[in-house]
C-alpha cells in the first residue's frame, strides 16, 4: 500500500543506489504517486480489485471483492517469492494478510521489514480517525474491538519480521524493540527551485493547508487561527488543497510562502511538511507530542519545523508571518535536512544497511521507554473521554497495555479521576 509517496520514494532511492527494487501495489493510490513502469497484468488486476474492495458500499459485492483480492494476492505473492531477497511492507499490509505468508518468507530466508506509518499500529483509542466525535459507550465498544484486532496484528507481524520500523508516538502495542522511524526518515524527492522561493511580488503572505481529512488535521482550528490573524491586520491568503493529485499539490507548495500542516500531529514533519521542505518552504505543525519528542529523537534526526502545542498554533503562525528572517532561515534549514537526511537515496541507504544487518544500537527503541499518550488527529478532550469510558466500562485491561506499565499509568492519569483508582 502506498502512503504519501513513501513506497515509491523508497524504490526510487534503492534504484539510485543501483539496487534492484520494484513496487507492487495492492490498491491504486488516489493521488497518483509514481508506480514504476511495467507491472504484470496480474498485479494490475490485484490493484484494480483492491480499489473496488475499498470503494464498494454493497455488502455482498464487498465480500466478493475481498475474496478475489485475497486469492489474487496469493498469486502475486507466489510470483514474487522466488524473484526477491527482501520484502518491505507498508501500512501493516502484506500480500495476503495471513500468517502462512510470513512463515513461508521466514522458512525461505527472505528478509522481511514492516514500516508502520501511524494509524496502522497506533492504539485506536489514541487515533482521531477511530475515536468517535460524539463519544458514547456504543462507539467505545467498537474502539475496544478495533484495539484488540490491531494489537494482535502488530504482535503477529513483529514476531515474524526481521525488523519493524515505527514512530515512538504510535508504537504503544509493540512488545519487542523496534527501529525508530526518525532514525530512518521519509524518502523525499528534492527539487531544484529557481532563485529564492520565498521572495514574492506582493506583500500578501500565502499559506497552504492541504488536509486529506479536515477533521483529523484540525482544519477548523487552523482556519480560525488565520481568521483571527487577518482581523489583527495581517495580510494573508489561505489556500486549501484537498483531494488533488500529488503533482498539483507540489506546484501549489512552490507558489506559497509557508505551509500549515496539522493541529493534532504526532510528528514535527509528516510527508506534506517534508514535501514543503523540499521547496525550502517552512511548516507550522501543532501536536501534543511537541513536549515529549526530544526525549526519544536525537537532534540529528529531528526534522526542522515550528512544532508547537495545539494552543500555541495561532502564535506560531503569526511568528512565521511577521518574521521574514525566521521564515527564510527555517525554510533553508528544513531543505538542508531533507537534502542530507531524507533524500530518497539517503533513506534507501539506511534501509540497505538494515537489510544487511548493519544496525546501530541507537536506531532501536524499546517499548518500555515510551510515555506518549496524546494521540493523533483529535483534541486531548476527545482522547480523554474515550479512554475514561473504556476504563469505566471495560476495565483498564481493555487498554491492552498490561506489559507497558508506564504507558498504562500515563493513560490512567489522563482519564477522569473517578476511574483512576481502577488502574492502580
Amino acid at each position: 500500500m502506498e502512503i504519501s509517496g513513501l513506497a515509491s520514494g523508497l524504490v526510487r532511492g534503492f534504484r539510485a543506489l543501483g539496487r534492484d527494487a520494484d513496487l507492487v501495489l495492492g490498491y491504486r493510490h488516489p493521488f497518483d504517486y509514481e508506480t514504476f513502469g511495467d507491472v504484470s497484468r496480474v498485479a494490475r488486476l490485484w490493484a484494480k480489485i483492491g480499489t473496488l474492495r475499498t470503494a464498494s458500499k454493497n455488502f455482498f459485492l464487498k465480500v466478493l471483492w475481498v475474496l478475489l483480492h485475497r486469492i489474487i494476492g496469493w498469486i502475486v505473492f507466489l510470483r514474487c517469492l522466488p524473484a526477491y531477497d527482501a520484502f518491505i511492507f507498508t501500512f501493516g499490509q502484506s500480500f495476503t494478510g495471513g500468517k502462512l505468508e510470513l512463515l513461508l518468507l521466514k522458512m525461505l530466508g527472505k528478509k522481511v521489514v514492516f514500516i508502520y506509518v501511524g494509524s496502522d499500529s497506533r492504539p485506536p483509542y489514541l487515533d482521531g480517525g477511530a475515536v468517535p466525535v460524539a463519544v458514547a459507550v456504543g462507539g467505545v465498544s467498537r474502539v475496544v474491538r478495533m484495539a484488540r484486532k490491531k494489537f494482535k496484528m502488530v504482535r503477529f507481524q513483529e514476531k515474524y519480521a526481521d525488523y519493524v520500523v515505527n514512530s515512538p508516538s504510535s508504537a504503544q502495542f509493540h512488545s519487542r524493540k523496534f527501529i525508530n522511524w526518525f532514525s530512518m526518515g521519509v524518502p523525499i524527492s528534492c527539487v531544484e527551485t529557481g532563485g529564492e522561493p520565498w521572495k514574492r511580488s506582493d506583500d500578501v503572505i500565502r499559506i497552504l493547508h492541504s488536509p486529506s481529512n479536515s477533521l483529523l488535521k484540525g482544519s477548523d482550528l487552523i482556519k480560525a487561527a488565520i481568521e483571527n490573524l487577518s482581523k489583527k491586520g495581517h495580510r494573508i491568503e489561505l489556500v486549501l488543497a484537498s483531494g488533488l493529485p500529488n503533482s498539483v499539490v507540489r506546484e501549489m507548495i512552490e507558489d506559497c510562502d509557508f505551509v500549515v500542516d496539522q493541529a493534532y500531529s504526532d510528528s514535527p514533519m509528516a510527508v506534506f511538511a517534508a514535501e514543503a521542505a523540499s521547496f525550502s518552504k517552512p511548516a507550522v505543525v501543532a501536536g501534543y507530542y511537541a513536549q515529549k519528542i526530544c526525549s526519544v529523537v536525537s537532534s540529528e534526526d529531528m526534522p526542522p519545523s515550528l512544532y508547537v502545542m495545539p494552543d500555541e498554533l495561532e502564535a506560531a503562525i503569526e511568528k512565521v508571518i511577521s518574521d521574514s528572517a525566521f521564515r527564510q532561515a527555517l525554510g533553508r534549514k528544513a531543505n538542508e535536512f531533507i537534502t542530507k537526511r531524507w533524500s530518497c537515496m539517503e533513506v534507501a541507504r539506511r534501509y540497505s544497511d538494515l537489510l544487511a544487518g548493519k544496525v546501530p544500537e541507537d536506531w532501536y527503541l524499546y517499548p518500555s521507554s515510551l510515555n506518549y499518550v496524546g494521540g493523533w488527529g483529535a483534541s486531548a478532550d476527545r482522547i480523554k473521554s474515550v479512554v475514561s469510558l473504556i476504563i469505566e466500562n471495560y476495565g483498564s485491561e481493555a487498554l491492552l497495555l498490561d506489559d507497558q506499565p508506564i504507558l498504562k499509568a500515563e493513560l490512567c492519569r489522563l482519564a477522569a479521576s473517578p476511574v483512576e483508582a481502577q488502574c492502580a
